[in-house]
């Protein structure tokens, strides 16, 4: 089976029959997160839009466990015995699915990988963000408004989502290139193996260290769970937080104007979930797929919150 990670019992097992020229493309997703609202409910969306345009049948599959790659082995497993034509996976653990992934597109099913990018020369076409780029813009940002010094307080992501622990290992470097001197508080994390909500250790983070200047909370879990507590706690006009989100809210709007939110870079996960199911819909049809698309990001202010490029981003647009 393919959790056991042997490409020739992958082969085996797992053979893919022929499909009927007459028949409905059909493309299976495997979500690395599967939620009704956020970050993985925007992909879902996107990739939901893709496939009724290009006319396929899309089939969605996800976890509750970001971090679970034998989930989704299972849920590849599962796709592949609906008969599928292609597969767009977001990897929870991209080094272990290299070799079942490779031994599943020998049979002839089409691969696309979105949002965590898998190590090496694959093959495989990569829809996502540029994460180090993202990471970088995002850290220039922040550091825009400290200076030498400053007490600074990241709420980091997770310790399991490869992608958002590399996205706060970039931040963190590149504030302490810049800033040698920043007392930098890096022990809370919002999503762990431990009790407590992402509210609770935003309630510990605010009050254990008071008199940060700056709150960075590096994924759109922990930047809106921040924001929320900030205000129930009545600190909203007392800190400053600067961090991520997939879309402008009306209370991200307000912290953006108030000046509670100085820094809010924006990404647009719809399009993850659009641009990955059209490249395999290109796959199935033959046609040219790039290696890698990009997926835009914004860093939006209180400066460029009214220009025309940032409108879309609004809820609701």
């Amino acid at each position: 089976m393919l959790g056991i990670l042997r490409p020739s019992l992958v082969l085996a097992v797992l053979a893919i029959l022929p499909i009927p020229a007459s028949a409905r493309p059909s493309i299976g997703i495997v979500m690395k997160v599967r939620s009704a609202t956020g970050f993985w409910a925007s992909v879902e969306q996107g990739a939901k839009e893709a496939a009724e345009a290009a006319d396929v049948d899309l089939i969605v599959k996800g976890s509750n466990d970001a971090g679970n790659v034998g989930v989704q082995l299972k849920l590849l497993e599962a796709l592949v015995n609906q008969k599928v034509d292609a597969v767009v996976i977001m990897p929870a653990n991209p080094e272990r699915l290299v070799d079942p992934l490779k031994a599943l597109a020998a049979t002839g099913l089409k691969v696309v990988i979105a949002e965590s990018e898998l190590p090496g020369e694959t093959g495989f076409p990569f829809v996502g963000y540029d994460q180090d780029k993202l990471a970088w813009n995002a850290a220039q940002a922040y550091g825009a408004l400290l200076k030498d010094g400053d007490e600074v307080t990241i709420f980091r992501g997770n310790t399991v989502d490869q992608v958002i622990f590399r996205r706060d290992k970039i931040i963190i470097a590149r504030l302490k290139e810049v800033y040698p001197n920043l007392r930098l508080h890096l022990d809370i994390f919002a999503t762990t193996n431990e009790l407590g909500s992402v509210s609770q250790k935003a309630e510990l983070m605010l009050q254990k260290y008071p008199n940060s200047k700056l709150f960075i909370a590096t994924s759109s879990l922990s930047t809106s769970d921040l924001l929320t507590t900030a205000k129930n706690l009545g600190l909203a006009d007392k800190v400053k937080i600067a961090g991520f989100g997939s879309s402008l809210g009306a209370d991200t709007i307000q912290a953006i104007e108030s000046g509670t939110m100085p820094v809010f870079v924006v990404q647009v996960p719809r399009d993850i979930g659009y641009k990955s199911v059209t490249a395999a819909v290109a796959l199935i049809r033959g046609k040219p797929v790039p290696a890698k698309t990009n997926i835009n990001f914004f860093v939006v202010t209180k400066e460029n919150i009214d220009d025309p490029a940032v409108q879309p981003l609004k809820a609701g647009k």
